[in-house]
């Protein structure tokens, strides 16, 4: 209830809220592994993306891929999968898709594997090369090139990824001590990590923001209405 507003249980706000908690939440998980690789294309192999045939080749369709893959495979298992549905409106998002609905033990580990463990692990792996690579080519070149012209995007990109590892990875551990029997799941731990795995959606907005040239100058004008000192007033003019 929020406002006096009550939702009521149905199967169809379970479905619904099922799906974004996981099918929106795994995209934004996902859209941050092709993002850590494309840093790499970006910072040293910049060429790749410079004609429009490589753009949509290292841009825009492997984006589309990674973006799109969790909402496509949610969707199907929420709306479309056909099984006998239960809901448990005591519980996280009903008992989540897993306990609503019978699944093949494959697709248990399936998920289990390329969901819950891999992501935030590789996010980890590739952030930290990153860095490693810009730390080697600078002390190997003598200069610093490298970190100089990208500083803005290789600590916004820090910033997004040291985001996703504190706050996402102890939901990955916990669903893997669940799946493996270490841990149940319904216990207050369970509710800290599924809270704490929301914030970097939350963060995302101001850490891609901090990038944007002069963003200082530019919302100072905004509010509190200063012309830019490169505008000329015309009644300053002599004529």
């Amino acid at each position: 209830m929020q406002r006096g507003v009550y939702i009521p249980f149905t199967p169809a706000v379970c479905l619904v809220h099922q799906f974004v908690n996981y099918g929106i939440w795994y995209a934004a998980i996902f859209s941050m592994i092709w993002l850590s690789l494309e840093r790499h294309i970006l910072i040293f192999h910049s060429s790749l993306t410079r004609t429009a045939r490589g753009r949509c080749l290292f841009h825009y369709i492997p984006l589309a891929i990674f973006a799109l893959y969790a909402p496509v495979f949610y969707f199907y298992i929420t709306f479309i999968y056909p099984c006998e549905r239960m809901y448990d409106a005591y519980t996280l998002v009903c008992g989540g898709p897993y306990y609503t609905c019978s699944f093949p033990q494959s697709l248990h580990w399936y998920v289990t594997i390329f969901h819950s463990s891999l992501p935030v692990p590789l996010i980890v792996i590739i952030s930290g090369s990153l860095l490693l690579r810009v730390i080697i080519q600078k002390r190997r070149l003598q200069r610093g090139n490298a970190w100089r012209q990208n500083r803005k995007m290789i600590l916004q990109f820090v910033f997004i990824s040291a985001t996703f590892i504190i706050l996402d990875l102890p939901l990955s551990i916990d669903n893997i001590l669940r799946r493996i029997g270490v841990a149940s799941g319904g216990s207050n731990i369970d509710l800290i990590v599924n809270q704490m795995s929301n914030v970097p959606a939350m963060v995302l907005p101001y850490a891609t923001a901090i990038t944007v040239p002069k963003l200082k100058q530019k919302l100072r004008i905004v509010i509190f209405c200063k012309p830019s000192p490169h505008n000329v007033n015309p009644s300053n003019q002599q004529t």
